[in-house]
Order: structure tokens, then sequence, then C-alpha cells
């Protein structure tokens, strides 16, 4: 499945534009979100529209009265959230983001795969080979993949991988899992025209524009390496021969524990993720939050672990987190090479939501976030996954990770997506 694709002859600088919107009726809210976006714009022209939404809106009514605003031929591409994100901050969880781009010179192409859960893999595959032929433009010459998949269906670290090989490594992957206001029941992605679910979508960028992009999250070690016994999918069954659970335990006791099973969201993934640890020297852990643990002992976790990774438990707190959000901001201005920010996309962990309790708290993340990148204008949302490139200790600093890294799912990250 593909949708129309946009290729424009002339270079000109590109724009972008962001509006919210807050309300009862799900159509009107779609709707002054994207009029505000437009007007924002001013006189130049939407080319991609991207689209972050509370589930509490019916998701139909949302991009209908988002459609009514904007012409018919403006693919969309987004999903619904766990909390929407502008430029002041975190919304709360009853709003709708519409964030504009005017990309002159770019050809874009928005495509879908669905059955997620049937085959992710392939579903990836799928929406970046759509996506490709709507931007009517070779997939080598791809430099930017924007990708939303389902956060509670399938394997998303093998629906990104399916993206990946169609794009290849010159394209710079970034994006988010759906989310659905930590209800754990259903979420929508936003592809095209499309209202979808256990699906992924990927808005394919072709030409000459620039996504800075930084990493970070935060947490440190406070346990020593753990090997994965047994595990499928994102569900951790055995760490070094014993219920996952055993590994909490042990480092933080057993009556404590007690009171953290059957909860929906585990206390423990608030301060106590799991960290992959990585097979290249100065790898930064991938974290993996435990979002429910089952009566047997195992852990479901935000994403894919597989039998032989080594782990440790991480530790962290609000202030190492939003400094962890200073880092991504100044890495995603150091990526950019020295263009102007556009438009910043940010997609963070909604444990981390969870984390500042209070929406004020949210706002220094953003606010520290902007305190590097300067006054574009800020879209996003709380996430199931974080989708970029899993950088390097050594060289975050100072290169451009996406050249070099490959794209992976991130929990309780924040991700920094300046485009220019």
């Amino acid at each position: 499945m593909f949708f129309h694709s946009i290729p424009l002859l002339f270079f000109t600088l590109m724009q972008a534009a962001v509006g919210f919107s807050q309300g009862a009726d799900a159509n009107a809210v779609g709707y002054e979100a994207a009029q505000r976006a437009l007007e924002q714009l001013g006189s130049a022209e939407p080319h991609l529209a991207l689209l972050f939404s509370s589930v509490r809106y019916h998701p139909h009514n949302v991009v209908a009265g988002a459609r009514t605003a904007l012409r018919s031929d403006i693919p969309f591409a987004g999903a619904t959230t766990a909390g929407e994100i502008v430029s002041e901050g975190p919304l709360g969880h009853h709003s709708v983001v519409v964030a504009l781009l005017s990309l002159p010179g770019i050809s874009i192409g928005v495509g879908v795969g669905e059955n997620l859960s049937a085959d992710s893999h392939s579903a990836g595959r799928q929406s970046a080979e759509a996506a490709v032929r709507a931007a009517n433009a070779p997939a080598q010459e791809v430099s930017a993949g924007l990708v939303f998949f389902d956060g509670l269906r399938g394997n998303g670290s093998a629906a990104v991988r399916g993206v990946e090989e169609v794009l290849g490594s010159q394209a710079t992957i970034v994006g988010g899992a759906a989310g659905d206001d930590a209800a754990y029941q259903q979420t929508f992605q936003f592809g095209g025209s499309e209202v979808l679910t256990d699906a992924v979508v990927c808005a394919a960028l072709s030409g000459d524009v620039a996504l800075g992009v930084g990493v970070n999250h935060g947490w440190s070690a406070v346990s020593g390496e753990h090997i994965v016994t047994k595990a499928e999918g994102s569900i951790l069954r055995e760490v070094d021969g014993k219920p996952a659970i055993a590994l909490y335990e042990d480092y933080l006791g057993r009556e404590r524990v007690a009171t953290m099973r059957g909860e929906v969201l585990a206390r423990l993934a608030l301060s106590y993720p799991l960290g992959i640890v990585g097979e290249r020297p100065g790898e930064e852990y991938l974290l993996r939050a435990p979002f429910f643990v089952n009566d047997d002992g195992s852990i479901v976790l935000g994403g894919a672990i597989q039998e032989g990774d080594r782990v440790v438990v991480m530790v962290g707190d609000k202030t190492s987190a939003i400094e962890a959000a200073r880092r991504a901001g100044r890495r995603a201005k150091v990526a950019l090479g020295g263009r102007e920010p556009r438009l910043i996309l940010i997609f963070s962990c909604h444990v981390r939501d969870k984390l500042y309790l209070e929406r004020t708290e949210g706002a220094k993340e953003v606010a520290a976030i902007r305190e590097e990148l300067g006054d574009a204008p800020v879209a996003g949302f709380y996430t199931y996954g974080e989708i970029a490139p899993l950088p390097y200790v050594g060289v975050s600093e100072g290169v451009d990770v996406s050249k070099i890294c490959r794209a992976e799912v991130h929990n309780e990250t924040v991700v920094v997506c300046a485009l220019g």
C-alpha cells in the first residue's frame, strides 16, 4: 500500500509550524490543531503533516477534522500517544498536535505495513517499500525515515530492521511506538489518509534534508552483568537460569518486589530498567523497561530481548533524566552539521513522564532541549518505545551517530531529532 508522492523541482528553505488543540469534540480538536499550524506556516505550502493524538479522541474523527483544514493530497504520518509534547512542554493526555512541514525540493512518500503482530519484519519492509514507491525516488537516495509502529503488537525491533533493510544505511531512521495513555489496550497509527492498528507507518524523505539526532537516557548501572538464559520476543523469562524477577529480588529484596507484581506499569520501570550491554566497546546501554510482572516471574519488557544478551540493573532519577535530555539536544545540534533547526521532534518514553509526575517537571526536559537547539517549534509525544541510532559513548558528542550506528528501539530514553 502506498500513498500520494510530492516530487518537487526547486530547492528553497525548509519551514515548519506546530499547532495543538484541546477540547471535547475530536473533529473540532483535529481541525483546530491543523488550522493553527497552517496559520503559523504563513504563505509556505505544507507537504507533510505529522499527527500526534491522545487516544481519548476517536482517531478517525481527529484525522477527518485535520483533513478538513488541509489539502486532501497532503499525507499524514503519526500515532496515538501516551501524552503529547510541544514547545511549552507536555500537554497532558487529552490533546492533538499537528506539525506541518514545507519541504520544497524534497520527495515525500508515506507507506504502511499491516499485520505487525503476524510478521513484524515483513510489516516494516512493506511500510518502507510503499513509502519509497510513493516518493518516486530510489531507496538509496532516501535521507530520512520517520517511523511509527503499534507499541502493543509484534516486535518493534524486527519492524525497524525491515525498514532499515529497504531504506539503507544512508537513511537516518527515527520515530516512536504508538501509545494509548498507559491503558495498554489498543493504539492507532496514521498513515497517508488511513487510521490503522497493528501496523507500521514510514514517511520517507528523499533529497537535501538534514536530520540531527541526539539520544540519551541518563541511567547508570548498579549491578554486575547477568546472562539472559530464556527469552521470547519482549518477554524476559529467565536470567542466569532463574525466573527473571529473581534478578530484581536479589537487588531490591523480595518484599519490595512482591508489591510490584501484577501492576499494569511495574514501579520497577520508573527507576530500575534493564540495560543491555553492547557488543562494541563504548556503546551505550540499550534500555528495556519492565512493564508487566507475570505470575510465573517472567517480565514483559518494552522492547525485544534475546537469549545470550548481557544485562545489568540500571538506576536513575529526575535530575539525571533532565540532564540526559540536555545531552540529547546538544548531540542533535552537532549532528545537524551547522544547519539551523526548523523543527524539533521529541520522542520520550512514557516512563519518563511517569517519573516526572508533574507537567512542570516534564517541561524542564523540553526546556533543556530547547536551550541547546534554540527556538524552533517542538512537536512530539511520550511513546511506548523510541526509535533512533544507538550511539557510542566516545563519539556521540562530536559525530553524527546516525551515519555509523544502526537504529534500535529504545526504552526510558529521550530521542531528539532536529530537522534543517
